[in-house]
């Protein structure tokens, strides 16, 4: 949902995830923290609400 809302890529790496804008290929979002990760929003013209995504 969240990318088709952002019009966004979620990329996971083992430690961290990226949002990035498909158009602009700029970073909108990152973050991690163990299994659980806490996106922080980047500050963008289209800012996004924090959120959790579990990688399990």
């Amino acid at each position: 949902k969240a990318t088709i809302d952002l019009d966004c890529q979620v990329v996971f790496r083992p430690n961290e995830v990226e949002f990035q804008d498909l158009k602009t290929g700029r970073v909108i979002g990152e973050g991690s923290k163990h299994h659980l990760y806490h996106l922080q929003t980047a500050k963008t013209l289209n800012p996004i609400n924090s959120m959790c995504l579990s990688s399990a």
